[in-house]
């Protein structure tokens, strides 16, 4: 199979291999990750120290990588990086991610991109060069990854010491129930973002 760029691709555009269109219709982020708990400040994660499961995590700000929560599975072009710069009371984080385009038989085509996301102000900047065309898209992500770190410091300060993940929530799904010690799903809220 021969891929190959449309001209009404927007520039950046790339080939994403078992890509997977953005989910329709309402969902949240989900941490898709494994080894991180709650610690102070801005940004809510740190990772455990090995044998500290129940206890406090260590002293650094942790990267984390998130996906949809509409299902468990592989979400290749659709998780995000979260990065935090500048330690543990991280006010600035990259968002690294792929903006779906359209799918090409097995491919998607995305256009690749980061986020600036400030949690001081709770807004979002948008790079300098996401297409305009996919604005909206990028919006509405970046809405729901504040919304999704907003949760997280509200269950970090109601006492939560670990935070729901891909692993914990379908761990549970079977008997219905969520562990005591794990952050509540929520809805997104309306986005804060400048372009």
């Amino acid at each position: 199979m021969s891929l190959t760029l449309r001209p009404s691709d927007p520039a950046g555009s790339t080939f994403h291999s078992h890509g997977l269109p953005t989910p329709a219709g309402r969902w949240s982020y989900i941490l898709d990750d494994y080894s991180i708990a709650y610690g102070s400040g801005l940004w809510p994660f740190q990772p455990i120290k090995a044998g500290q499961a129940s206890k406090s995590a260590c002293f650094r700000a942790s990267s984390v990588r998130v996906s949809p929560d509409v299902e468990h599975r592989s979400w290749n072009n659709e998780y995000v990086s979260l990065l935090p710069r500048y330690g543990l009371d991280a006010a600035f984080i990259e968002a690294r991610m792929h903006l779906f385009v359209r799918m090409e038989g097995a491919f998607a085509v995305v256009v690749p991109t980061t986020l600036l996301l400030n949690l001081r102000t709770d807004t979002a900047e948008l790079a300098y060069d996401c297409p305009r065309q996919l604005t909206r898209h990028a919006i509405a992500k970046a809405s729901r990854l504040l919304d999704f770190i907003a949760r997280h410091q509200q269950a970090r300060d109601q006492g939560v010491r670990i935070p729901e993940s891909v692993s914990t929530r379908w761990a549970h799904t079977a008997n219905d129930a969520r562990p005591s010690n794990t952050a509540p799903p929520s809805s997104p809220s309306p986005t804060r973002v400048r372009h």
